[in-house]
């Protein structure tokens, strides 16, 4: 896979990650560990770690304030990844750019109110958007604590364009041991 982190159409997200879950126990927590998709629908080998359920949080643009946003979560060997549904999943967000990446500012908030800030990047063609490496392990290490950790995400080239979400961190570290990352 290329430094995009963009799953080629050979790894796709499947909608509904329990179908493909390998730790399905609900006592565990929220966090799994879940396969992609092949362009058959079929399991592949490459793993990631996810939830069963979105994350709920607000977007506002030059045309809507508050509205309702759903965010997966995904983590694997290439990075740390949102993918954006405006409306509660009905539009995911995308950048319909064949060449040009899409920067996010973002603010990270942790359960004791420390505040980082990061970047992400959404590659020319991709839904997802992709934590810049250099952030990869604050960001882990937060998941890896304790409580809910909040991300504001504006947009650079469109400040109006903002998104806020909270990600419980449950039972993720132990997920993120077990698969070796």
């Amino acid at each position: 896979m290329d430094d995009t982190a963009t799953p080629s159409p050979t790894f796709q997200i499947t909608d509904d990650p329990s179908a493909s879950e390998t730790t399905p126990d609900p006592s565990l927590g929220i966090w799994s560990i879940y396969y992609y998709k092949d362009e058959f629908n079929q399991p592949t080998t490459k793993q990631h770690i996810s939830t069963a359920s979105y994350f709920t949080g607000t977007f506002s643009n030059s045309a809507t304030t508050d509205s309702s946003l759903s965010v997966n979560v995904a983590v694997d060997s290439d990075g740390i990844f949102f993918t954006l549904f405006e409306y509660s999943r009905g539009n995911p967000v995308k950048n319909s750019s064949t060449r040009n990446d899409v920067t996010y500012n973002i603010l990270m908030r942790t359960e004791d109110d420390s505040r980082y800030t990061i970047a992400g990047t959404m590659n020319a063609g991709s839904e997802r958007v992709r934590i810049d490496d250099r952030y990869k392990s604050v960001v882990i290490t937060a998941l890896s604590g304790e409580g809910s950790i909040s991300f504001h995400l504006v947009q650079e080239d469109r400040p109006t364009t903002t998104y806020l979400f909270s990600v419980r961190a449950s039972n993720f570290a132990y997920v993120y041991k077990s698969l070796g990352l």
